[in-house]
């Protein structure tokens, strides 16, 4: 499966992260606390995801595995004087951008302005009072 993380796409089969064996294990972990993990590795390392694509993957998993639907998610990293702020955007966004996305990725032209346009920008943010 095809699953954008940040700026990057996730390409894995989830029964090849996520055996059948562990599937059991999941059923005592909450979607927030598969968010927090996701939170607490981005804030750890922020490029973990480029640089361990099998952490990133495992990630993908579990998120899918609590939410099917989902095949993108934004960790977005705001500094703060107390240290990085994390705050997790999951979606699903279509199968034609995803798809669009992934030709970018394998011919080495994705960038992530090009993925804040396509996805990201499109978000609801909350706005300042």
């Amino acid at each position: 499966m095809l699953f954008l993380m940040n700026d990057t796409i996730l390409d894995f089969s989830l029964r090849a992260v996520i055996p059948p064996q562990e599937e059991g294990k999941l059923r005592f972990t909450s979607y927030a606390d598969i968010l927090n993990e996701g939170a607490r590795m981005f804030r750890e390392k922020p490029n973990f995801y480029l640089t361990d694509r099998e952490a990133a993957k495992r990630l993908a998993a579990l998120i899918v595995a609590k939410a099917p639907q989902a095949n993108a998610a934004l960790f977005d990293i705001t500094p703060t004087g107390k240290g990085p702020m994390i705050k997790p955007y999951v979606v699903s966004i279509s199968i034609e951008v995803l798809a669009s996305l992934y030709a970018e990725f394998k011919a080495n032209k994705l960038t992530r302005d090009l993925v804040d346009r396509r996805v990201w920008s499109r978000l609801p943010r909350p706005t300042a009072a």
